[in-house]
């Protein structure tokens, strides 16, 4: 076990001696490997398209809070369907999820953070979808009101003052 530490402190040094300056974050993508779909007709093409496009759109959420204090949030940046040519259409889009909750150790809300790059372009009547997932390091923000009071299973609650 203590050579495992050992190693581990060895690694996480290389980090930081390879990045000076830099600061070390945590995040991931993962691509999506190139897929090609074909259709009847580049027109044919352009409507999946559209439908993708009005499915994203669809999953746009302005942020909501529950009454735990619980957050989600969907946001689509994208300039729509954009016309290369009379035979090349594109579509790209970023969709973001943000999903919090309430720290009460750290009276904070964290909220950690996803997203999907989609990029879709008919050549002809040939799709070929690609993109990435990944996330972010989470943000913590402080709470906006003050956090529901917590009590112990079982423990009795504070009477109630006139």
């Amino acid at each position: 076990m203590a050579q495992r530490r050992y190693h581990l402190g060895i690694a996480a040094l290389g980090l930081a001696a390879a990045a000076p300056g830099q600061a070390v974050l945590a995040s991931g993508v993962m691509p999506i490997l190139a897929l090609p779909q074909s259709y009847e007709t580049h027109a044919a093409c352009v409507a999946a398209l559209e439908e993708v496009y009005a499915e994203d759109l669809k999953q746009v959420l302005a942020r909501t809070t529950d009454a735990d204090g619980r957050t989600l949030e969907r946001t689509l940046s994208t300039k729509g369907i954009e016309r290369i040519d009379d035979n090349r259409t594109r579509y790209e889009a970023l969709l973001w999820f943000h999903n919090g909750g309430l720290r009460i150790d750290l009276q904070q809300t964290e909220t950690s953070h996803s997203f999907e790059h989609r990029i879709r372009t008919c050549d002809g009547a040939v799709m070929t979808m690609s993109g990435e997932v990944g996330y972010t390091l989470s943000t913590f923000d402080p709470i906006d009101s003050p956090p529901p009071q917590q009590t112990q299973p079982g423990a009795p609650h504070e009477p109630e003052r006139p």
